[in-house]
């Protein structure tokens, strides 16, 4: 399996905000985690394009964090709860499913980055994973070997509010 080699420990995430509606499936940043030393931090990006655009099409905040013009301090523990725990079984599963080896050393505010915060991982079995994002980038057959397998990771996310932090 191909993983991610080069591990970048990021300072910022993007949220992005998708309606629950089917009319609307664009999605739109409306703010943004900042890690500042060992704290994380929220701050809506109130004066953008996207985070007016969501609000026509239904964004009211995130429930735990509903005052627009306030930069929230102390976040990361909201945004973890939406990732299953490191110490669950499978866990090793659903970071093969990033393509992130098991063993990878990562902060908790790179993985919900690396993650997307999505908190279900449901893998695909057929003759082995195979990873989507292969094939999105138009792998071709004849790259595919017993010694270099395809891998598709497929996931879906249920939520009133669906977001994913994006690097």
């Amino acid at each position: 399996m191909n993983f991610i080699r080069h591990i970048v420990e990021p300072t910022q995430l993007l949220l992005a905000w998708q309606s629950s509606n089917e009319e609307y499936r664009s999605r739109y940043i409306v703010a943004e985690l900042n890690l500042i030393e060992s704290e994380v931090n929220l701050r809506y990006l109130i004066n953008t394009k996207d985070f007016r655009k969501a609000q026509t099409k239904g964004f009211e905040g995130y429930p735990a964090f509903q005052d627009f013009n306030k930069i929230h301090h102390n976040v990361l523990d909201a945004f973890m709860r939406r990732l299953p725990p490191r110490i669950r079984g499978d866990f090793s599963q659903y970071m093969e499913g990033f393509m992130l080896k098991p063993d990878t050393k990562l902060t908790d505010f790179a993985l919900l980055g690396y993650s997307g915060a999505i908190a279900v991982f449901c893998p695909l079995f057929l003759n082995g994973w195979i990873q989507i994002e292969s094939l999105m980038l138009g792998l071709k057959k004849s790259m595919v070997s017993p010694e270099n397998p395809l891998y598709i990771s497929m996931w879906k996310c249920k939520s009133p509010q669906p977001m994913g932090p994006m690097i």
